[in-house]
């Protein structure tokens, strides 16, 4: 991507990325637009924590390609991270492809990307449970009432 494309961003500066450079252009539009469109609903920020990166995430992660994100979604005034089951169900309006919701990290956050769908492979989620496990039970989130408070 070329660092042209911050010129179309409203939300977001270069210097809140790790490898601006190397962000896939389609993925910082699209989460770009979620922050203008939630941003009228709800007065939000959007912290992220990693993007690009050459280590540091699974095998095949699409963090590698430029495409991922983790972000935290926080109420602006507060500081404090939206609960999570909020930030959940906001990402899921648009059109990102891969979502991990992690509730246990310091501050609760997502995984979010754009990995290609193809007709075997449509969106996919996952989650981090308190014991260290990735789940792709999403009913079993759903009854995990720590999480959801």
């Amino acid at each position: 991507m070329g660092m042209e494309i911050f010129k179309d961003i409203t939300y977001f500066k270069q210097t809140e990325f790790d490898y601006p450079e190397n962000i896939d252009t389609t993925s910082l539009l699209m989460l770009d637009r979620m922050r203008h469109i939630e941003g009228g609903i709800k007065d939000i920020f959007i912290c992220v924590n990693a993007d690009f990166a050459y280590e540091g995430h699974s095998k095949n992660s699409w963090h590698y390609r430029g495409k991922a994100f983790d972000i935290s979604i926080l109420d602006r005034k507060t500081k404090e991270p939206l609960p999570i089951l909020e930030q959940y169900i906001m990402v899921t309006r648009y059109f990102f492809t891969g979502i991990g919701v992690y509730p246990y990290w310091n501050r609760p956050g997502l995984h979010i990307d754009t990995r290609p769908m193809t007709i075997y492979s449509r969106r996919i989620f996952w989650w981090l449970g308190k014991d260290g496990k990735y789940n792709n039970n999403m009913n079993e989130f759903m009854k995990d009432r720590e999480v959801i408070q």
